[in-house]
C-alpha cells in the first residue's frame, strides 16, 4: 500500500509538471516540431541510446571487480537490460537498481558485492559527470557570457568530489553506532569505495568508461535535435547541457523522470536562447526514445528462466554468502 501511494505521488508530480510545461509554451510549436522529425537521423539518436547498455554492462563489471566480485558479458548485460526496462516502462516499486541488484544475488554474489556493486557504478556516474562539467565550464562561460550561470555547474564538480571523500569515510562513524545495520552497511560501502577508487587500474578505467557513457548520451540527444531541425543546438551543447539534466532525473521523485527531465531541459537549454517550446519537444522525444531503446530488456525478462523479482536479504555485513 505504502508503495503504491509512493507511486502515485511521483505520478502526481510528472503530471503536474508536464501539465504546466505544456501549458506555459506553445503547444502547436511543440507539435510541429515532433512530426517534422527526420526519422533517419532519429535512429542514428536511438541506435545510440542501444550502444549505451553496452556502455553501462562495462561499467558495472569494471565497478564489480573493483571490490572482487565478477558478472559474465551474458549476464551482465541481460541483468542492466532487465532493469532498465523495469526503470523506464513498469509502473513498479521494483526500480532498475534494484533487479541488477537482485539479480546479481542470485546469480552468487555476495549481498554486499550486489549493493555495492551498483552503488559504486552510479557513484561513477556522478564524478565523470563532475569531472565532464568542470572540463566544459570554459566552454558554457564563451556561450552564456555570465559567470553567474556557470556557477551551478562548478558546484556540481566540486559536490561530486566532496561526496566521493565523505563515501569514504562512512566507516569512520562512532563504534555505539554499530549495532545498526545501516551503518554497518555504510562502512562495508566506505571500504568498498576506498578500494575502488583508490587502485587506478580499476579507478581510471571506470571513470573513463562513465565519461564515455554521457557524451554517448549526449550525442543522441544532439541527433534527436538535428532530426527535429534544432540548428541552434551544437554537440558540444549538448555534452555540457544535458549530463546535469539526466543527474536530475535519478532523483526518486517523479516516474522514470518524467515531467523532471522536461522541466530541466527546458531550464538549462535555455542558457543557450533554445525556445522552451523546443526544449520541452526535445525532452518529449528523448524520453520516448529511451522508452522505445528499454523494450528488448522486457523481452528478455520474460526470455528469462527466472522472472521473480523479490527482496534481498536485509543485512549485507551477515551475508552468509560471504563468509562472515
Amino acid at each position: 500500500m505504502k508503495n503504491t501511494i509512493l507511486w502515485i505521488l511521483k505520478l502526481g508530480l510528472s503530471g503536474l509538471l508536464i501539465w504546466f510545461l505544456l501549458d506555459s509554451v506553445d503547444a502547436d510549436a511543440v507539435l510541429e516540431r515532433v512530426q517534422g522529425m527526420d526519422m533517419g537521423i532519429a535512429a542514428v539518436g536511438l541506435a545510440l541510446l542501444i550502444v549505451q547498455v553496452g556502455v553501462t554492462m562495462v561499467r558495472w563489471q569494471i565497478a564489480l571487480r573493483g571490490i572482487d566480485g565478477w558478472l559474465n558479458h551474458s549476464d551482465a548485460f541481460r541483468y542492466i537490460y532487465m532493469g532498465i526496462f523495469f526503470s523506464q516502462t513498469l509502473p513498479s516499486s521494483v526500480g532498475g537498481d534494484a533487479v541488477r541488484m537482485y539479480k546479481g544475488y542470485k546469480r552468487g554474489l555476495t549481498l554486499s558485492q550486489s549493493i555495492n556493486g551498483v552503488m559504486l557504478d552510479r557513484v561513477a556516474t556522478v564524478l565523470a559527470l563532475a569531472f565532464l562539467v568542470a572540463v566544459m565550464t570554459p566552454f558554457i562561460w564563451s556561450r552564456t557570457g555570465d559567470m553567474a550561470l556557470v556557477l551551478p555547474f562548478l558546484a556540481i564538480a566540486l559536490g561530486g568530489v566532496a561526496g566521493l571523500c565523505l563515501l569514504m569515510l562512512l566507516d569512520r562513524l562512532p563504534a555505539a553506532l554499530q549495532k545498526w545495520r545501516v551503518v554497518r552497511g555504510l562502512g562495508q560501502l566506505a571500504t568498498d569505495t576506498r578500494r575502488l577508487f583508490l587502485t587506478p587500474r580499476y579507478s581510471l578505467p571506470l571513470l573513463l568508461v562513465s565519461v564515455i557513457g554521457h557524451i554517448n548520451v549526449s550525442a543522441a540527444v544532439y541527433f534527436f535535435a538535428k532530426a527535429m531541425g534544432l540548428h541552434g543546438i551544437g554537440l558540444a551543447d549538448c555534452i555540457a547541457l544535458f549530463p546535469p539534466v539526466l543527474l536530475l532525473t535519478t532523483i526518486p521523485i517523479s516516474v522514470a523522470g518524467w515531467g523532471v527531465r522536461e522541466a530541466a531541459m527546458v531550464a538549462a537549454f535555455a542558457f543557450i536562447g533554445v525556445a522552451d517550446a523546443d526544449a520541452f519537444s526535445l525532452s518529449l522525444i528523448f524520453g520516448v526514445a529511451v522508452v522505445v531503446s528499454s523494450l528488448p530488456g522486457g523481452l528478455i525478462f520474460l526470455l528469462s528462466n527466472d522472472r521473480n523479482i523479490k527482496e534481498l536479504p536485509s543485512d549485507p555485513v551477515s551475508d552468509p554468502q560471504s563468509g562472515a
